[in-house]
C-alpha cells in the first residue's frame, strides 16, 4: 500500500544514503578496534614502569588484552586513597590476561565488602560478562548504577550484557547513555552508529509488516520511533505521511510530506503526494504549486494528464456559483448555455474573429456576461434585433440544435479535411419535416451525433433542456473540435 500510495520503492535515495553511512562506520569501526588493541596493549607496558608512582595505574598483563570491549572502571579521585586501589588495577589486568577467578577474587578485596567502592563492583561485572553470565552482570552494573547513575563504565557495561542478551535496543540506550557522559568515546559512537542502523531497519520492517496486514497506527508508530533515529531521512517522513492520511489526520499527514518534500525535493512521487493531500482538503491552488513541481522534476503523461484535471477542476472552483449548478438545473437558460460554451469551448472561441459592433444591452450585471458577449460576437448564438439577448429565458431544444449547428459549421469551415460534412442528411422526425426552417439544424445536430432523436421518433422544437443534456451536449462538440484539430 505504501509504495502504491507514495512511489516509495526500498532502494529510496533517503534510506541508500543511510546505508551507505553506516557501511563507513562499520569500516571505521574495525579500525577503532584495532587501533584500540595496540593503544591498550601500549597503556598496560607503561603501566608496568609508573606503578611504584601511582595507586591508580593498570597493572601489566603477560598477554594480549583479552576484553578490548571492556571499559576499564576508573577509580574517581575521591577513592584514590583507599586500599583497595592497587586489588582493583590487578583485577583489571587478570581480567584482560584472561584469569576470570584472579580478576573476581581481585575486585571482591578491593570491594571489601564496602560498596561506596563502585569501580570495583563494575569490575565484578565485566568479570560475569567474561563468564558469559548477562544477567549477573546487568545486576551487578545496575547496582552501580543506582548509586552513581553517571559512571561511564557501568552503562558501558550494561550495555555489553544487553548485547549478550540479544537485547539490541536496550543496549543501544545504554550506549547512548554512556555517550552523552563522555562524548571521546570513538569506539562506543560506532557501536551506536551500527545499533541505531539495526534499530532503524528493524523499524521500517515493522511499519512496512503493520501496513501491509492493515495496521496503520502500529506502522505510524513505528516510522515515528524511525525518525527519533533518523530525523532527516525524507524516506520515512514519506512513510508517515501515507499512514497518518489512512488513518484520517491529513494535517499530520501534510505536515510530514512537506517535510519529506523539504529534505529531497527532486523526489516527484513526494510532491505528487503533497498535491493529492492538498486537492482531497479543497486546497486546489496549493494542489496546483505541487503537481506542478512534479511535473517539472520528471515530465511524464501520467503528471501532465494529473496537472490538467486539476487545472478544470481548478478553473471550475473560480466559476461563479451559478455556472456550477447548472448540470443539477431541470432546464437551462441562454445564458447558462453561453456559459457552458464559453467556459468548454473556450479554446475554440479564442481562435474566431469577433465583431465588436455587436450591441448586447440586457446583460451587465448578469453573471455570465463575459461568455454571452464571447458567443454573441463570435457569432455561435444570436442576438435579437433589438439588441437583447434575454438571458434569463428558457431554452428550447430548437434554439440549441441551432447553436450546434453554428458550432459545427465554424470548426469544419477551419478543419475542412478532418471533418465530416452532415449538411443534407436526411433524418426522418416524426413531427419536423423538412420544409421547417429549423428542420437543416436539427438534422445536423442528430446526424453528428451531438444530439438524439426521441424514442417516440420527435425531436420537440419546443421541449426543455436540462442542465445535464446541455453539458453533454457541448462536451461532444468538444471532443469534435479536439479530434479536428
Amino acid at each position: 500500500m505504501l509504495k502504491k500510495i507514495t512511489g516509495m520503492k526500498p532502494n529510496d535515495k533517503g534510506l541508500n544514503r543511510e546505508k551507505l553511512l553506516v557501511r563507513k562506520a562499520l569500516a571505521f569501526m574495525e579500525f577503532g578496534f584495532t587501533w584500540a588493541k595496540c593503544g591498550l596493549v601500549f597503556l598496560l607496558a607503561t603501566s608496568f614502569l609508573i606503578s611504584g608512582c601511582t595507586s591508580t595505574s593498570i597493572p601489566i598483563t603477560p598477554s594480549t588484552p583479552q576484553y578490548l570491549d571492556y571499559l576499564f572502571p576508573n577509580v574517581p579521585e575521591y577513592l584514590l586513597g583507599q586500599a583497595g586501589v592497587q586489588h582493583h588495577n590487578e583485577a583489571w589486568g587478570a581480567l584482560q590476561a584472561g584469569y576470570l577467578t584472579q580478576a573476581s577474587t581481585g575486585f571482591k578485596r578491593a570491594l571489601n565488602g564496602k560498596r561506596e567502592f563502585f569501580p570495583a563492583l563494575a569490575g565484578l561485572g565485566y568479570v560475569a560478562l567474561a563468564e558469559r553470565q548477562p544477567a549477573l552482570a546487568l545486576e551487578r552494573f545496575r547496582e552501580v548504577l543506582v548509586d552513581e547513575p553517571n559512571y561511564v563504565p557501568a552503562w558501558v557495561g550494561q550495555a555489553e550484557a544487553l548485547l549478550l542478551s540479544s537485547m539490541e535496543f536496550e543496549a543501544l540506550g545504554a550506549y547512548e547513555k554512556a555517550l552523552g557522559f563522555d562524548s571521546s568515546l570513538d569506539t562506543v559512537r560506532r557501536r551506536v552508529e551500527v545499533l541505531r542502523f539495526r534499530r532503524l531497519q528493524s523499524l521500517i520492517t515493522t511499519a512496512q509488516a503493520a501496513d501491509a496486514d492493515g495496521l496503520q497506527v502500529a506502522a505510524a508508530r513505528a516510522y515515528r520511533e524511525a525518525l527519533e533515529i533518523s530525523p532527516e531521512s525524507a524516506y520515512l517522513y514519506r512513510g508517515l505521511a501515507a499512514m497518518e492520511r489512512e488513518i484520517g489526520n491529513i494535517d499530520s499527514a501534510l505536515d510530514n510530506i512537506t517535510r519529506a518534500n523539504s529534505l529531497e525535493p527532486d523526489n516527484p512521487s513526494g510532491f505528487i503526494f503533497q498535491g493529492e493531500i492538498l486537492e482531497s482538503m479543497g486546497d486546489l491552488d496549493g494542489a496546483e504549486q505541487a503537481y506542478s513541481e512534479a511535473s517539472r522534476i520528471e515530465p511524464s503523461n501520467v503528471n501532465t494528464d494529473r496537472l490538467a484535471t486539476l487545472l478544470a477542476r481548478l478553473t471550475l472552483s473560480r466559476l461563479p456559483p451559478s455556472y456550477r449548478t447548472i448540470s443539477d438545473s431541470v432546464s437551462v437558460t441562454r445564458g447558462e448555455l453561453a456559459a457552458l460554451v464559453g467556459v468548454r469551448l473556450s479554446s475554440l472561441l479564442s481562435i474566431l474573429p469577433r465583431d465588436e459592433t455587436i450591441l448586447v444591452t440586457d446583460t451587465r450585471g448578469h453573471w455570465a456576461d463575459p461568455w454571452i458577449r464571447t458567443v454573441a460576437q463570435t457569432g455561435v448564438m444570436e442576438v435579437f434585433p433589438n439588441h437583447t439577448f434575454e438571458p434569463s429565458r428558457t431554452l428550447r431544444r430548437g434554439e440549441l440544435a441551432k447553436v450546434v449547428d453554428s458550432l459545427l459549421t465554424i470548426i469544419r469551415n477551419r478543419f475542412p479535411e478532418n471533418v465530416f460534412n452532415w449538411k443534407n442528411q436526411n433524418i426522418d422526425f416524426s413531427d419536423l419535416l423538412p420544409q421547417n426552417i429549423q428542420y437543416e439544424s436539427a438534422a445536423i445536430a442528430v446526424a453528428s451525433g451531438v444530439m438524439s432523436q426521441l424514442q417516440d421518433g420527435t425531436f420537440q422544437l419546443t421541449g426543455l433542456v436540462s442542465g445535464q443534456d446541455a453539458a453533454k451536449v457541448v462536451d461532444r462538440i468538444l471532443e469534435i473540435y479536439d479530434e479536428a484539430a
